[in-house]
């Protein structure tokens, strides 16, 4: 048969695109595809190569065609660098995929891991177990132990032993940190550069580690139990914060408490008079109050100064102050640790630090001790506002940089020009309005017939009714166990594979899946504790909320409703087992934890949200929004509830992250914007929409931005831009007819 030189031509030319080049078994599928030798059309090509120019890009890769591309190596060699404990069934498992995709042959078993092995040792010594280790630049002391590392979470970094019966014990907590600082530094890398690759599975990471015998799998230990330390070091230090924080606020309390207003004031009008007569009495009763309480309390004003003093090195490292305070700042901790300092400073000075001109005369005569314990309390103000920033803390770190690296698409973000001009008109009230009306209407119930009354007070076992909406949910999605296997390889980093099968997983999920009741314990039901291990392991709260996005998907399916609305409120709960991170609730009178709970008006359950009793509902919006929003596939558009789940912060947070309108309760009348105030916001929609972007990838940081009054980006205090959009949004809210009590 004559070889046609164009369909050689057109074939070669698809190899070429396709591969990159040809290889001799592509020839020999040609030659016999027209039925020639493979010598004979390999004779043709290469006179066609040496004298046409269509021939002469040809490239020869070879004889054989690579049972893996280059490509394939490529991803290979890059994810075991990045992640050498990675199980390489999961490599596998993406190309063979690919492959199946593209319509190509799939990679043979000892092909890959041949390829994997020879990826793993050109980049990693043969005779070194800790590979995860070098690939991150973390120094592995010689004499390193899992088992001691692993007894340290134990006895260094735990929350234990760091309360007093009066509360929480601030030298106690500082101590623990500085020993668990000290024994992370064999490591030689700071903690806060790695905590950002482990915050959003940082509640898990003992679960995981616990659900692993100790004399198993120990270069997965290593790294976990790493991840452990990372995460108390960080969550300590945050947590000693607070607790200067709060230790301010109780001698704040406590002199609140003790000062008696009416008696001072019957006392300061009976003396006018004698005062008036007396030269001598220069310094007034509220002042000789006010500086006893201050006195009172010094013992534990010097704690806090004390353990400020050890935590920063006289606040020299790892602490970074807002350049328009920094003088301020500086001049106030050396008050604070000598109130000599006190004659150095002039009246221009003095008149910024205390505007209260008695009181400045009482410290000039020779009160002095005084300026050094509101000096304190100035410090502690100025962490709390967000002033002062902590380099190794999470929540009180410097956002500005954060949100200003923050990369954005021209029209990405939920806040526009066109937007906000209806907030400033007050005509988004029209849109909100617009959505209420738009809302199903919720479904009335109608009498029961006496047959469905006798069959609902006859007990039903709900372990039965758990296992048809299982075989519902599963029928109705039927990639639902795949994507459970891929959250489960995402949560843990590809560290562990599924060891059951669809049928196996959902039983044991669908019997264990009230176990993150909070207060459950695996001794209270025997079920817990034959499922201990499949507890630790796969039962997280990523996984769950994704089941309840199936059900809820099934919810829309059966009744043709889809939520715009949800409502939510709050309860508190008993801890059973009371540690630091308890907190008192006060509106329930609880010691424990505060409870989030959504629901959709007519009832659906949606998500239960952790947070701490001592926060504002409103603090942890965004995070409780963005579960919310995963679970309904991102359908709400309105939240509502009582007066505490809202806040101008909130408001404006939420709307930036998620494009949720607050409307809750308002309380009170909200104050119309200056048109200042309005240029600003009109002239910075990108910084804000880069906030919301910011919160969309990290939703925890807006509890971190929501406890601040202070976070400058080249001047501009973000806090306050979006604490102004937060009130146009509440201001139209309040315009709308929205039915909170109904």
């Amino acid at each position: 048969m004559k070889i046609q030189k164009d369909y050689v031509l057109l074939y070669m030319k698809g190899i070429q695109e396709k591969e990159g080049g040809y290889y001799g078994t592509d020839i020999a599928n040609l030659a016999n595809e027209l039925g020639v030798t493979w010598h004979g059309i390999q004779k043709r090509i290469s006179f066609w190569k040496n004298n046409d120019l269509a021939f002469k890009s040809f490239v020869y890769l070879g004889q054989h065609r690579p049972s893996i591309t280059l490509n394939e190596f490529i991803e290979i060699e890059s994810r075991v660098s990045s992640n050498s404990l990675e199980i390489k069934q999961h490599i596998l498992s993406n190309l063979q995929t690919e492959r199946k995709a593209d319509g190509k042959e799939l990679i043979t078993k000892p092909t890959f891991y041949r390829v994997a092995k020879h990826a793993t040792l050109s980049q990693f010594p043969l005779d070194f177990m800790y590979h995860w280790f070098v690939s991150n630049k973390i120094t592995i002391p010689d004499d390193y132990s899992v088992k001691e590392a692993r007894e340290s979470l134990s006895s260094v970094f735990t929350f234990s032993d760091m309360k007093t019966p009066r509360g929480p014990n601030l030298r106690a907590i500082y101590n623990k940190l500085s020993k668990a600082k000290e024994w992370f530094s064999r490591y030689e890398v700071e903690p806060i550069n790695h905590y950002s690759k482990i915050i959003t599975q940082g509640k898990h990471i003992r679960s995981f580690l616990t659900s692993i015998r100790q004399d198993q799998q120990k270069r997965v230990q290593a790294r976990l139990i790493f991840e452990c330390q990372i995460a108390f070091i960080i969550e300590c230090t945050d947590l000693l914060i607070d607790m200067i924080i709060r230790e301010n606020g109780r001698i704040q309390r406590a002199i609140d408490k003790s000062r008696s207003k009416v008696g001072n004031h019957i006392r300061e009008e009976s003396l006018v008079s004698t005062r008036e007569d007396l030269n001598c009495m220069i310094i007034n009763e509220k002042t000789k109050i006010r500086m006893g309480l201050m006195r009172k309390h010094s013992g534990s004003y010097h704690l806090i100064l004390q353990v400020l003093d050890d935590l920063t090195n006289s606040m020299r490292e790892g602490v970074n102050f807002h350049s328009a305070y920094s003088r301020d700042i500086h001049k106030l901790f050396l008050l604070a640790k000598d109130k000599n300092e006190w004659r150095s400073l002039d009246e221009e000075e003095k008149r910024p630090f205390i505007r209260n001109s008695n009181l400045v005369l009482a410290i000039d005569n020779g009160n002095e001790d005084v300026a050094s314990l509101i000096a304190i309390e100035r410090i502690v103000k100025y962490i709390k506002q967000g002033k002062i920033t902590f380099n190794n803390s999470y929540y009180y770190c410097h956002l500005g940089n954060k949100i200003k690296n923050v990369e954005i698409e021209k029209n990405e973000g939920f806040l526009t020009n066109e937007i906000l001009e209806k907030m400033v008109s007050e005509l988004f009230a029209i849109d909100i309005q617009n959505i209420i009306e738009g809302l199903n209407k919720i479904d009335k119930i109608d009498d029961c017939d006496p047959n469905d009354e006798e069959m609902i007070n006859q007990r039903i076992d709900f372990s039965e009714v758990l296992r048809k909406i299982s075989k519902h949910v599963r029928a109705m999605h039927p990639e639902w166990f795949k994507e459970h296997v891929c959250l489960f390889i995402k949560q843990t980093d590809g560290l562990f594979s599924m060891e059951y099968t669809e049928d196996e997983f959902a039983d044991r999920l669908y019997e264990v899946i009230g176990f993150l009741g909070r207060n459950f314990r695996y001794r209270d039901l025997e079920t817990s504790v034959n499922l201990k291990y499949f507890i630790q392991r796969y039962v997280t709260e990523e996984q769950l909320i994704l089941e309840l996005k199936f059900i809820y998907q099934c919810m829309v399916s059966l009744t043709g409703k889809d939520a715009l609305m949800v409502v939510i409120d709050t309860m508190g709960i008993n801890s059973r087992k009371t540690s630091i991170l308890s907190d008192y609730h006060g509106r329930y009178a609880t010691i424990g934890f505060a409870d989030m709970r959504s629901v959709t008006p007519d009832m659906w359950p949606i998500n239960s949200f952790r947070c701490r009793s001592g926060d504002s509902e409103a603090m942890n919006m965004v995070e409780v929004i963005d579960k919310i929003q995963t679970v309904c596939d991102n359908s709400i558009k309105i939240y509502t509830g009582d007066s505490h789940t809202i806040s101008c912060i909130s408001a404006g947070l939420v709307f930036l992250t998620r494009g949720v309108v607050a409307a809750g309760r308002i309380c009170k009348k909200l104050k119309k914007l200056k048109k200042s105030e309005i240029n600003k916001l009109r002239e910075n929609i990108p910084l804000l929409n880069k906030i919301g972007k910011l919160l969309r990838d990290d939703p925890s940081l807006g509890r971190a931005i929501s406890m601040k009054k202070h976070i400058y980006i080249d001047g501009i205090n973000i806090c306050k831009l979006v604490e102004d959009l937060g009130r146009l949004i509440l201001r139209n809210v309040s315009n709308a007819d929205i039915p909170v009590d109904d």
